[in-house]
């Protein structure tokens, strides 16, 4: 669930929420989980995060949620507010905590409403000549975060295959998604590497390249099966079109200027 409240010390709105996940704090008394987070509008500080063509899209968003966090909290007595440890929370936040925290950025920034251009994918292949389009006009606030499996606290997991390969991983946080970006500068081994985001032993032992690309594929989809479980946030929405009455799902489109900053495009 997620409200909208306004800054005490400035005008610019912001909505706090429940994360998927939670950024988990160390403390003398042992470690405390915070899922709460507020996040303000966007400024023009994160309007040039997102015009930096030198940064990767991944590290955009990060650098964009460590500039928007206002506040991370147990909803309690425990917070972070520091400006600088709140810019570098995205290293320990969970992806999908970092895709949650984007959504409501924008949220916080337009409002609920959200339009994006629909092309039908299957008026051709029942004998349109032309596929139909529209614009579907959404709420924001019906997109609620999906909390991740297990005990929040605990970020490392364990999966044994089909085959019998026990696999120790990691739930992906926003450094795990970085390392992955520099590991695949120059190579062709995309779907192994994002593995490698994750995964950290097969049988006991370190996972390398190499390891998992001996994999089975079968085993690498079951292993990918489980990161199912990190939790995040429903991005698909239901579509059918007047034109062929096919129902299918479409994608928001997430992170772009055009998520950001959306057009008066208005309803066919």
């Amino acid at each position: 669930m997620s409200s909208r409240t306004t800054m005490e010390d400035a005008s610019a709105p912001t909505v706090t929420f429940t994360l998927p996940g939670g950024y988990v704090l160390n403390t003398s008394d042992g470690p405390v989980l915070l899922n709460e987070a507020t996040v303000h509008e966007l400024t023009g500080a994160e309007e040039d995060i997102l015009a930096d063509e030198s940064l990767s899209e991944a590290r955009k968003m990060q650098d964009l949620v460590g500039s928007c966090l206002v506040k991370l909290s147990n909803g309690g007595d425990v917070a972070i507010v520091d400006e600088k440890k709140l810019m570098n929370a995205p290293d320990r936040l969970l992806l999908s905590d970092i895709v949650a925290m984007v959504f409501r950025i924008r949220e916080a920034t337009a409002g609920t409403e959200y339009r994006q251009r629909v092309v039908c994918p299957k008026c051709k292949e029942k004998g349109f000549r032309e596929p139909y389009k529209w614009t579907a006009i959404l709420n924001m606030s019906e997109f609620e975060s999906l909390p991740m499996d297990g005990d929040p606290l605990v970020r490392s997991r364990e999966y044994t295959t089909s085959r019998g390969k026990k696999i120790e991983w990691e739930l992906l946080t926003g450094a795990g998604q970085m390392r992955v970006e520099v590991l695949s500068r120059g190579t062709k081994d995309e779907a192994t590497l994002a593995l490698m985001g994750r995964v950290r032993k097969v049988n006991g032992e370190e996972a390398t390249v190499e390891s998992l690309k001996r994999m089975s594929a079968v085993e690498r989809m079951e292993i990918r099966k489980q990161f199912d479980g990190e939790g995040g946030i429903e991005t698909d929405f239901d579509c059918e079109c007047k034109q062929c009455k096919s129902e299918f799902k479409q994608t928001i489109e997430i992170g772009g200027a055009d998520f950001f900053f959306p057009s008066e495009t208005s309803e066919d």
